[in-house]
């Protein structure tokens, strides 16, 4: 045979579906070891995180003479962006952290609170949600009032933001914290596909590399020889199956 010759090994769906009936014991448990690891971890080992929210409205009053007796809704659209992201500055952190500390919680610095806190400004009406995500569902509940009570005190303070001065009101207070992370089922779901994936993948690389022939036809197309017969595999009973040797 010549040495340069060169064997190309095509595996078609039908050999795939056989590969992996073949070896799907194998693919079963690596995808459930893969499943049960990521479900534990999402359970036992990731430190359960949660939520509290609560809304502030940006509220400007009419002008005098304005011929709308009620209040100013242009302008206080205008704003909402701007309150929005003072409630991130570190001037609002040191007062809200200051608040929390008085009522018996530890100091944390601004990079933690600042990790902690969401603000989202409604692009549809004057209203700005305040959320705030702790491991400690009292702290998350307890830092979104301190954090409105903050801004709040901060734009009021005379001379400070005259453009905000007594345009911001608080809508509710902060909701009990409910649980917000790890996503226990979406991180099972990952680790079952990534075992699934990881298992076939391999049982697939192995057949690739395997130098082994598969069939009569593999064996007469690389050796170049006419094959006189086979021998069936047989059973310990002397009964023919479905495999050759």
């Amino acid at each position: 045979m010549d040495s340069s010759q060169e064997v190309t090994s095509e595996i078609s769906l039908l050999d795939l579906y056989h590969i992996v009936i073949n070896k799907i014991w194998f693919i079963l448990i690596i995808t459930m070891t893969s499943t049960i690891l990521a479900a534990s971890y999402a359970w036992f080992v990731e430190t359960p995180m949660y939520r509290s929210r609560a809304d502030v409205m940006v509220q400007i009053e009419q002008a005098t003479g304005s011929t709308d007796p009620n209040f100013d809704y242009a302008n206080a659209f205008r704003l909402i962006d701007t309150v929005a992201e003072l409630m991130e500055k570190e001037v609002v952190y040191v007062i809200a952290n200051e608040t929390l500390v008085n009522e018996g919680f530890i100091s944390v610095d601004h990079g933690y609170f600042q990790t902690g806190t969401s603000v989202n400004a409604s692009q549809t009406s004057y209203f700005i949600n305040v959320s705030f995500l702790d491991a400690d569902p009292l702290y998350a509940q307890a830092a979104v009032d301190a954090i409105i009570d903050a801004v709040i005190e901060v734009t009021d303070e005379e001379g400070a933001f005259p453009v905000l001065t007594d345009k911001i009101r608080r809508t509710s207070f902060a909701t009990n914290a409910g649980y917000a992370s790890p996503n226990r089922l979406t991180t099972s779901i990952i680790g079952f596909v990534i075992g699934a994936v990881a298992s076939v993948g391999f049982v697939l690389m192995i057949e690739l590399f395997s130098t082994s022939f598969k069939s009569k036809e593999e064996i007469e197309k690389t050796l170049n020889l006419q094959i006189i017969g086979i021998i069936p595999q047989m059973d310990t009973k002397g009964i023919k199956t479905n495999g050759k040797k």
